[in-house]
């Protein structure tokens, strides 16, 4: 066992002088011998334990269990408890494991190791399977995490326990058969096992075939819908793919392959599929918008929402962000140029500052060359053929409550000025 940790290590090249790991360890069998088969190499870790309040104090039980196994040895522990004063949305186990890894995330480490073995694997294949996700399994690497592990079986790291004294805690709570993943453990495989033979190692190859099937169907796709990809960058990175192939094939498995890199998952396909003709529908993932518009399924990267931003005209010239926008803000003494990039507000106009903000419901302008008709945003954004994405993004400047500049697009007609206008001006540039 000890060869094959070492050979595991050696070609994931983890035993370099530059590379800082770092392992998740909760106290128990596993994580334990994780340590272990780590102190038998010459490569130092650090450790991270997530305390995760919970078994009436037991966990404080684990918690200093893994204090005193560092301090022996001199180890580097970081300890983070989990807070539930905001509550818990979902599924509690899901909440857990995404609190655990932001953690890790956050510690400056090259790699982070979990002691997730074979048994984890094949119980995640069900586990995905009986709520109707996929067959799909726990990779070796994801990203900057690594499973030296899964390579072995729990009897097989019990065995190594035994034979090496490893200590270690015990969690009461994985007897229980009221969570799924205890009842797959505890119940089902050892059930299947008594009439089948090797049904790990069968489930764990169909995981594989299956993972590759869905990459050559990905790739396949990708290679279908490559013709139709467009990028516009006028206003922000937007992605544009033309909507009639997703109409012709009439599939949620393709819309699925299509769409995944942008976080869908199969739920939201099917949704999607049902929606191809409703244009201005969105759907949200973690990281983008998607919007299926007249002609193409648009996706936006999701950004924060903006605050509103107070420019003070005391302090010109400076440069502006706002989003993905940015602005060079001066004063000049006439107009040299007239377009939709920039704006010449006269000085006179304005009190001292500026405010920046995104459109909100009820915002009325007079656009440019209207002769002061008022019109509601919403309105102008729909004559204009902006989509639901991009108007929440577009920076609007404000000269208290009255609409200027619509960046990029239209100035309000109240702050109209010619190459006769006299100065000085507020110049704004959207650079």
């Amino acid at each position: 066992m000890i060869n094959r940790f070492k050979d595991f290590l050696v070609e994931n090249e983890l035993l370099a002088n530059k590379v800082k790991i770092l392992v998740a360890v909760s106290g128990g069998i596993d994580s334990m011998v994780l340590c272990h088969l780590l102190e038998s190499t010459p490569k130092s870790y650090a450790v991270a334990h997530v305390n995760h309040n919970t078994r009436s104090g037991a966990s404080d039980t684990d918690q200093a269990f893994v204090l005193e196994y560092c301090r022996a040895r001199s180890i580097t522990c970081h300890l983070h408890n989990l807070d539930y004063k905001q509550g818990i949305h979902g599924n509690f186990h899901d909440y857990a494991r995404n609190a655990r890894y932001s953690f890790f995330s956050k510690l400056d480490y090259t790699y982070i190791l979990t002691a997730h073995h074979k048994d984890d694997a094949v119980e995640t294949i069900f586990v995905n399977f009986l709520n109707g996700r996929s067959l799909r399994t726990i990779p070796v690497v994801n990203s900057h995490v690594l499973r030296p592990l899964l390579q072995f079986s729990k009897k097989e790291i019990i065995s190594y326990a035994k034979a090496n004294t490893v200590g270690f805690v015990t969690d009461e709570s994985n007897s229980k058969n009221k969570y799924l993943r205890n009842l797959i453990r505890n119940e089902l495989l050892p059930s299947i096992n008594s009439v089948t033979n090797d049904v790990d190692e069968k489930l764990l190859n169909l995981s594989i075939r299956n993972q590759r099937n869905e990459s050559l169907l990905q790739a396949l796709v990708e290679k279908l819908i490559a013709a139709t990809i467009t990028v516009d960058t006028t206003d922000g990175v937007r992605t544009c793919l033309d909507k009639q192939i997703f109409i012709d094939l009439a599939s949620a498995d393709f819309i699925y392959h299509a769409l995944s890199k942008y976080g869908i998952n199969f739920s939201q396909a099917h949704d999607i599929l049902s929606c191809l003709e409703r244009v201005g529908r969105q759907f949200f993932t973690a990281d983008h918008i998607i919007l299926i518009d007249r002609s193409n399924i648009i996706i936006y990267p999701r950004e924060p929402a903006h605050e509103a931003r107070i420019v003070t005209l005391e302090n010109l010239p400076q440069e502006i962000c706002f989003g993905s926008y940015k602005f060079l803000i001066e004063l000049t003494a006439e107009v040299l140029e007239l377009d939709s990039s920039k704006i010449y507000i006269p000085r006179e106009k304005i009190a001292n500052n500026l405010t920046i903000r995104t459109w909100q419901s009820g915002d009325q302008f007079c656009p440019l060359g209207m002769k002061g008709q008022s019109q509601s945003l919403k309105k102008y954004f729909i004559n204009q053929k902006v989509d639901r994405a991009k108007k929440n993004t577009i920076p609007i400047f404000l000269n208290g409550s009255e609409i200027v500049w619509l960046a990029g697009y239209r100035s309000d007609e109240r702050y109209k000025v010619s190459k006769e206008t006299i100065g000085p001006f507020v110049l704004v540039t959207l650079i």
